[in-house]
């Protein structure tokens, strides 16, 4: 897949400048694997580090008044004025490569099961029973969660789009492109006789209707909704941690969406604009809509292609 092409090349070359780093500035954080709805012991031969430093967020003062929010917006195009607080929080330090080399590993791990060709053994033997959506009949949102032995930080990794070649892709590869498409095309998927359509709003020219287009994105069944009952689930779990968000390529856009919503700071590798994403799900930010996403939440995209 993309993503392992990419993480074997970067391997080598971060650990070469990892091996001879000092930095003394930021905190030094050890994570361990863990499940998303158990809060189970790690056995410690599995940590690993990775260096946080303070990041200024926006996050809004009420869950539910966000909520009522998007709702106007979307049934009645009405906007809500909404109160949001600026706080400092712990994220990642995305200028060390060591924390970059590490957050790759996590990433590409999202695309697999421990054991499986390509998993990153990141400090010793990995046993993971219920990571996330990969129970056996599941066929859409995965990833895997990591926290730190006192639970002071958890990191949500998502994965991203499987490759869905003819008999490839495995088991996610159809929601992949589905979301894929709902959330980045502009044309409803109305490409050729290979691509599946993803709705029924298609107006012709290249064109999609954009109010059928956005009721269909506020189906309970889409990514972007698993990813905002996941996060609470987490804030359940962990109310007193730090919550980073990770991804690869649509996990990458979709960390940056939840990132929006809840304020989290996020690392995206080679993922697709956002924004008319965070548009089209009606959003709300604290500030101008003109404004990059990434002016109001710690979002870092590396290795970011067009």
């Amino acid at each position: 897949m993309l993503l392992s092409t990419v993480a074997g090349l970067l391997v080598p070359f971060l650990s070469w400048f990892c091996d001879g780093s000092r930095h003394t500035g930021p905190k030094t954080l050890s994570f361990q694997l863990r499940h998303y709805h158990a809060n189970l012991e790690a056995d410690p031969s599995t940590d690993y580090s990775l260096r946080s430093r303070a990041v200024k967020t926006h996050r809004p003062v009420s869950l539910s008044a966000l909520a009522e929010a998007r709702t106007r917006s979307i049934r009645f195009a009405q906007s809500a004025l909404l109160d949001w607080d600026e706080d400092e929080v712990l994220g990642p330090d995305v200028e060390s490569r060591e924390t970059l080399l590490e957050l790759a590993k996590m990433t590409n791990n999202a695309y697999l099961e421990p054991g499986e060709a390509g998993w990153y053994e990141l400090g010793g033997d990995w046993n993971v029973s219920y990571p996330v959506g990969w129970e056996p009949d599941a066929d859409g949102f995965r990833g895997h969660v990591f926290a730190t032995p006192d639970n002071s930080t958890v990191v949500l990794s998502i994965k991203g789009t499987s490759a869905g070649y003819v008999g490839g892709g495995g088991p996610t590869s159809k929601k992949d492109k589905f979301n894929d498409n709902l959330l980045f095309s502009c044309c409803c998927a109305r490409v050729d006789w290979t691509w599946t359509t993803v709705c029924d709003c298609y107006r012709g020219g290249w064109k999609c209707e954009q109010n059928c287009l956005e009721r269909s994105l506020v189906e309970e069944s889409l990514f972007y909704s698993i990813g905002t009952n996941l996060y609470y689930n987490l804030t359940y779990m962990y109310p007193e941690s730090n919550i980073w968000i990770i991804g690869h390529s649509l996990g990458g856009s979709l960390a940056s969406l939840l990132g929006v919503t809840f304020g989290a700071p996020v690392v995206a590798i080679e993922s697709p604009g956002e924004k008319m994403a965070a548009g089209r799900l009606h959003l709300p930010s604290p500030v101008s809509r003109h404004l990059a996403l990434r002016s109001i939440v710690p979002v870092s995209s590396e290795l970011r292609t067009a």
